[in-house]
């Protein structure tokens, strides 16, 4: 991977947590990025910790901001939420120490790496403090089922019959050196189980950085072990026993 980045043009930092081998890598993890709609997750988890209940409109505006990444229904949830202020108080209280919410309703110019953006998958990805199992379940049905032409980045490359929730955030009307591509994913199957952050900028296009994540996506698929479960345990014969294909006992 690290040599495929070099041989990339735009700026990228990777973050990947292994849940079976308890590790996390990063690449370039100090470099801080808009975080466009991948904020939307985070925005997402912070109306879980305020408790605002979902009603039917709740439930409307916050599959229109997954499912579609709708930019007026996360506004109107970034207000509802109490806008910068109160979202940077959400960002501390659950350990996103490197990410400042964007001002003047700008909720995409809200700044981050991939650290906290791995922090902030797994509160979905796995049980914690801050989200209930109900709220993580809600919130994974809604990044399993973004609409089709936003199914890129860090679920790439991955074997059908494999979990995969993802966020990914872009932005097109910037100069280069502000076009930013972003993904955060959380995947799970075939013995194996991680979450994925991919922050990109200085991108010459939104296909570049497109394309770009989504390999990146598919070598770290391919290089993450698999973890498999046993099928069973056979019983230690005593001492004085004889083993023969009678006495095998699988439990």
């Amino acid at each position: 991977m690290t040599n495929y980045i070099g041989s990339r043009s735009n700026t990228v930092s990777v973050g990947v947590y292994d849940a079976n081998m308890g590790q996390t890598y990063t690449y370039n993890s100090s470099k801080t990025y808009y975080t466009e709609s991948v904020v939307k997750m985070s925005m997402l988890a912070d109306v879980f910790y305020q408790k605002i209940p979902i009603t039917s409109s709740e439930n409307s505006l916050l599959t229109r901001m997954i499912e579609n990444s709708n930019n007026s229904a996360a506004s109107t949830i970034w207000r509802q939420l109490g806008s910068d202020k109160a979202v940077q108080s959400f960002f501390q209280k659950v350990g996103l120490k490197n990410t400042i919410a964007g001002t003047g309703g700008w909720w995409g110019h809200t700044t981050t790496n991939v650290t906290d953006q791995l922090t902030m998958m797994k509160y979905f990805a796995y049980p914690n403090s801050v989200l209930t199992d109900s709220q993580r379940t809600y919130g994974l049905n809604l990044m399993q089922h973004v609409e089709s032409d936003q199914r890129w980045g860090t679920g790439y490359g991955i074997p059908a019959g494999v979990s995969v929730a993802l966020k990914n955030g872009w932005v097109t009307s910037n100069p280069p050196s502000k076009l930013y591509v972003n993904s955060v994913g959380y995947i799970n199957g075939q013995g194996k189980n991680y979450v994925i952050a991919v922050l990109t900028t200085d991108n010459s296009s939104l296909s570049y950085g497109i394309e770009t994540i989504n390999k990146i996506s598919s070598l770290v698929w391919n290089e993450v072990p698999k973890t498999l479960p046993s099928i069973g345990v056979m019983d230690a014969p005593t001492n004085t026993s004889t083993i023969n294909s009678k006495r095998l006992v699988l439990r």
